[in-house]
C-alpha cells in the first residue's frame, strides 16, 4: 500500500481520539538521488499498537514516532467506552545511528525484509477482542511515500513479539520490526514498561479546573447497597451531576451493576495552569487504588494567581472495594506547552 502524504499516514492515529502534539522537523538528504537510498532512511517510521482491555469494553494505544534525525516521541491513550480517560507523551532526542540500523535491517536482511511479495501490504485483518491490531507504517521523505502494514498480535507494546503473529506467515516479520523499534527507542536503557502498566480502562466524563459541585476532595459513586436491579444509582448522583453543571440535563449514562463513578479532587490550588487527572484504577491485595497526577507549570513559567479546584471525574468497571485515593503525584510541564 502506498500513500504520498505524511499527513495522510498520521491521521489514522489522530482519529482515533489522541492528540499528537508537535512533531519533529524532517531532515532528508540533500542531492541524493531517491532511488539511491534505502526505503525509509530519511523519513519517519510509526509503530501503532491498539491493544483491546476487558474484551474491548477498553483499549490501549500506544504510538511510537521515530524520525530518521534519531528523536523520537511515545503517545499513550487509555479509554473505556470509547471514551479517552488519560493520555501521555513523552520524547527523546534518540540515536540516529539505531534508526538507520533498523532501516538497513528492514530493507535487506533476510528474514526480517518487510519489502517482499510474501508480505501482502493490501491486508488489513480484523483482530479480535483479544487481539491487538499491530500497524507499522514507513514514510520515505525524498520519495513523499508511505508503505503500512496491518496485523494481529498478542498483548500490548510492551510484550509484543512475533509469536502468535498473524493471521498469514510472513505476519512474523512485521512483528519483529514493531520489536525492533520498540527496543531501540523507548527500550533502550531499560526494559519499557507502559504509563498504564495493570491498570482497569476508564474513560473521562469531565475534567476541569472548577467545578461547580461544591465538593473539594475525593468521592466515589456505586450502587447504594441492597438497591434492586432497576434501582442501582445511588440517591446523590444525579443531585450532583445537576450541581456539578450548573444544568437540569441528566447525567451521563452510567451502568450502575457494573461500573462506577470516581470524582477526584484535591481542593484549592492557588495558581492557573494546575490539573489534576486520574492516571491508573489499580487493583491491589486490599482492594483498589486510584492513581492521580497533578500537572503544575514548570519552574520559571510565572502562572498567574488564580484559586480554583481542579477535578476529573471517570466512569470505570466496579472494582474491589475498599477504594483508596493515592497521594498526589506532581508532573511539571514546559511552559507553553
Amino acid at each position: 500500500m502506498v500513500k504520498t502524504r505524511l499527513q495522510r499516514a498520521r491521521r489514522a492515529f489522530v482519529s482515533g481520539g489522541v492528540s499528537l502534539g508537535l512533531f519533529f522537523a524532517g531532515c532528508g538528504d540533500e542531492g541524493i538521488s531517491p532511488e539511491a537510498l534505502r526505503f525509509g532512511q530519511s523519513g519517519e517510521v510509526q509503530v501503532q499498537v491498539i491493544t483491546p482491555l476487558l474484551l474491548g469494553t477498553g483499549q490501549l494505544r500506544q504510538l511510537i514516532l521515530w524520525r530518521s534525525s534519531g528523536g523520537w516521541q511515545l503517545f499513550e491513550s487509555l479509554s473505556y467506552r470509547g471514551l479517552t480517560g488519560d493520555e501521555t507523551r513523552r520524547t527523546s532526542p534518540g540515536d540516529a545511528a539505531l534508526y538507520a540500523e533498523l532501516i538497513a535491517l528492514v530493507n535487506e536482511t533476510p528474514g526480517l525484509k518487510l519489502f517482499i511479495d510474501e508480505l501482502d501490504a493490501s491486508l488489513v485483518p480484523p483482530c479480535d477482542s483479544v487481539t491487538s491490531t499491530v500497524i507499522l507504517r514507513i514514510y520515505d521523505e525524498p520519495r513523499d511515500e508511505t508503505r503500512e502494514w496491518h496485523r494481529c498480535g498478542r498483548g500490548p507494546l510492551t510484550v509484543l513479539t512475533p509469536e502468535g503473529a498473524g493471521p498469514d506467515p510472513a505476519a512474523s516479520r512485521v512483528l519483529n520490526a514493531v520489536q525492533l523499534v520498540r527496543d531501540r527507542t523507548i527500550g533502550v536503557s531499560a526494559p519499557f514498561l507502559s504509563g498504564y502498566h495493570g491498570s482497569f480502562p476508564f474513560g473521562t466524563l469531565d475534567r476541569g479546573s472548577d467545578s461547580r459541585s461544591g465538593l473539594r476532595s475525593s468521592t466515589v459513586f456505586v450502587a447504594e447497597e441492597g438497591a434492586g436491579p432497576a434501582s442501582h444509582e445511588p440517591a446523590r448522583w444525579s443531585e450532583f451531576w445537576r450541581a456539578h453543571t450548573g444544568k437540569t440535563d441528566p447525567p451521563p449514562r452510567v451502568d450502575w451493576a457494573r461500573e462506577m463513578v470516581l470524582y477526584v479532587s484535591y481542593g484549592e490550588r492557588h495558581e492557573a495552569g494546575d490539573s489534576l487527572e486520574v492516571r491508573r484504577v489499580l487493583p491491589v491485595v486490599d482492594g483498589t487504588l486510584i492513581e492521580v497526577f497533578e500537572t503544575v507549570p514548570g519552574d520559571f513559567c510565572a502562572p498567574a494567581a488564580r484559586t480554583h479546584v481542579p477535578f476529573h471525574i471517570v466512569v470505570a468497571p466496579l472494582a474491589r472495594m475498599p477504594l483508596r485515593f493515592s497521594d498526589l503525584r506532581i508532573e511539571r510541564i514546559r511552559c507553553g506547552a
